[in-house]
């Protein structure tokens, strides 16, 4: 199956795909191909741990690759699989190597969006980037955690790594002037760090990590002293392939590299400019078919929050308008709307094939204070883009105030703080979310995993009910006294509703309940009185 790529770039997240060989810009003679090796050598962990995610690639069989005449592009780890491209049809694979199908292949337009100026602009001694931006965060509780964390003696992201997958960046612009920058990659090459000196290619990932990043006072960023991974996946110079496998590879080394939260805009639906012919079937779009969004999910189940642009096709498909990674599971999806909390009309909605809503939240989107080209350095844009990185920045700040808590947790957090967290719908998600809801993290918080019963002395029923879960995904659950011993165990596949029935003492006192799985870990305690 062909997943295909495009960065959001203001109001255009979908672009025309190279469907042919030989078009202006493919990498190679013949588009990438997916290739899945069969195993990680004689001494490889269990299959589906996290031991065997990060156990390398067999040196063996990519030396035998190579020799038949592959090239290889980047490799997979976590699903043991590598991209590799194929130069004539028919190449025979050696044995332990099987086809996966094509890597995403695509092309984007070199402009950006125009986005017009207000109608009436303010005088010249009001600096209205900076009005409008502290109104944005004022409705997200931006300004007031950054008080909280001062009060604490705690810059904004001190001690927090975040990466962002993006086009180029310029490290010589005033949002990344300075910022600790742990580790930049060029994944499309063929240099190996992806600055932009000049100042003349598309400006997309400077943006998008400046609203995080910036130190600089005329346009700042949410947590400047925050550890930054920069990395570029998409080509954003001209019109040359921009394949999804660089996508994996990032947040595959993202992860390596320590990183908390990932912040991405690229997404994965259309073939064409105007959104009317889709890349792969709507039954595909279930958050666990296409490799974007495996890798996704994979990063938040592995302990990072993962937050990712929801699209711009909503004015033209409307509902189902969710691509990939978007639809992932585990992950914060974002919409974006405009000062009113109304759905910009090009946010992308769900649901998901699989009926799970989406996106998760939504925050500005229209008319973002954003980095500009000299010299002023500022602009205003459009997009689910935008919208992203100022959740993205919520999460590093999260992660500040409550450090205790997991990702999955914190993507429950922040579903429970928005604006519609006791009434979601597809439009706008959780609604709008604000980190003042969210100081008592730590104790607010509730666990997914619960005891009730309907009357007492009516049996005891265990739910597991997060609204992040997805159905036939891997869990555990169990009870144990204070003592330590299991009361009740469970491990399976999960199915949304589903509950146990555990045969409790009714005077047992303290009971802790534990969970774990594709979706993390964690505990709580339950009393169980009479």
């Amino acid at each position: 199956m062909r997943a295909q790529g495009a960065k959001l770039l203001g109001m255009r997240m979908s672009l025309a795909i190279l469907v042919a060989a030989g078009l202006a810009g493919a990498a190679g003679p013949f588009p990438p191909r997916w290739l899945r090796l069969s195993d990680k050598g004689p001494q490889e962990p269990k299959r589906g741990t996290r031991a065997w995610q990060d156990a390398p690639i067999r040196a063996d069989l990519l030396d035998s690759l190579r020799k038949i005449g592959w090239k290889i592009r980047s490799q997979y780890k976590w699903e043991n699989m590598v991209s590799a491209e194929e130069p004539s049809v028919g190449l025979r694979l050696p044995v332990g190597v099987l086809d996966a199908g094509p890597v995403a292949v695509a092309h984007r337009p070199v402009s950006p969006v125009a986005v017009a100026g207000r109608a009436a602009p303010r005088a010249a001694s009001v600096d209205e980037y900076t009005i409008l931006l502290r109104a944005i965060w004022a409705t997200l509780g931006i300004d007031e955690a950054q008080k909280y964390l001062s009060q604490a003696g705690r810059k904004p992201g001190q001690g927090i790594t975040i990466a962002f997958m993006d086009g180029w960046f310029q490290p010589g612009h005033p949002v990344l002037s300075g910022v600790d920058i742990a580790d930049a990659y060029d994944f499309v090459g063929p240099s190996t760090l992806p600055w932009d000196y000049s100042g003349n290619s598309d400006m997309h990932g400077t943006q998008t990590s400046g609203m995080v990043a910036s130190p600089w006072k005329s346009l700042p960023g949410i947590a400047p002293n925050a550890r930054f991974l920069l990395y570029r996946t998409e080509n954003d110079t001209s019109e040359t392939s921009a394949e999804e496998d660089n996508l994996a590879a990032a947040i595959v080394r993202a992860d390596s590299m320590g990183a908390q939260v990932i912040s991405t805009s690229l997404g994965y639906r259309y073939v064409t400019l105007n959104d009317d012919s889709a890349l792969h079937p709507w039954s595909d779009y279930d958050g666990r078919t296409l490799v974007a969004s495996r890798a996704a999910a994979t990063a938040a189940r592995r302990g990072i929050v993962v937050v990712v642009a929801a699209g711009n096709e909503g004015s033209i498909v409307g509902g189902r308008s969710i691509g990939s990674p978007a639809d992932a599971d585990s992950i914060l999806t974002i919409g974006a709307v405009d000062t009113s909390g109304k759905r910009c009309g090009f946010s992308s909605w769900g649901p998901t094939f699989d009926g799970r809503i989406k996106p998760d939240l939504v925050a500005s989107g229209c008319y973002d204070p954003i980095a500009g080209p000299a010299p002023d350095y500022r602009t205003y844009g459009n997009g689910t883009s935008y919208a992203a990185p100022l959740v993205a920045g919520m999460a590093v700040l999260a992660r500040q105030i409550a450090p205790g808590l997991s990702s999955q947790e914190l993507v429950a957090a922040f579903r429970s703080s928005g604006t519609l967290s006791t009434r979601p719908d597809s439009a706008v998600g959780w609604g709008v979310p604000n980190l003042l809801r969210m100081y008592g993290l730590r104790k607010s918080s509730t666990s997914p995993l619960y005891l009730t019963r309907s009357a007492t002395g009516a049996p005891w029923m265990l739910k597991f009910d997060a609204s992040f879960a997805q159905t036939d995904s891997r869990l555990g659950v169990e009870l144990r006294d204070v003592q330590g011993r299991i009361l009740f165990r469970w491990e399976g596949r999960w199915i949304a509703g589903q509950s146990w029935k555990p045969n409790l003492p009714t005077k047992l006192g303290i009971v802790v309940a534990n969970w774990w799985g594709d979706f993390g870990q964690g505990a709580s305690k339950c009393v169980v009185a009479p």
